[in-house]
């Protein structure tokens, strides 16, 4: 793979447990309100690529994990 960029891979299995494991804990409702925002941001940079921007058009990874 020398110089090669891996696709990129999103697992939201991953995520969603362990959202769910902390869900209780109290600060949990602020930092995912963190991570919402920070890939509204990511999403609206115009230095990401073609095909993460694709990707995100798909939904804020945060809130897709939490379904």
């Amino acid at each position: 793979m020398g110089n090669e960029v891996r696709p990129y891979e999103f697992r939201l299995n991953t995520l969603h447990s362990r959202l769910n494991v902390l869900k209780d804990h109290p600060v949990i409702a602020d930092v995912i309100e963190m991570a919402k925002d920070f890939w509204r941001q990511v999403a609206a940079d115009s230095r990401i690529s073609a095909g993460f921007r694709e990707f995100l058009a798909r939904g804020n990874p945060v809130e897709i994990a939490g379904q």
